[in-house]
């Protein structure tokens, strides 16, 4: 099988959206997480 300049941009197209779904949920994640102590931190101070 020949690698031509459209199969590395389909792949690579594949490849990057996969990247872009896995960070939005690490970083839906991180933000829940956060949001969770920001709140508690609220909470202690009142």
């Amino acid at each position: 099988m020949a690698i031509t300049t459209g199969t590395i941009m389909f792949y690579g197209g594949i490849a990057g959206m996969a990247l872009c779904l896995l960070g939005t949920v690490v970083l839906q994640k991180i933000f829940k997480r956060q949001r969770k102590r920001l709140l508690e931190d609220i909470r202690q101070e009142e």
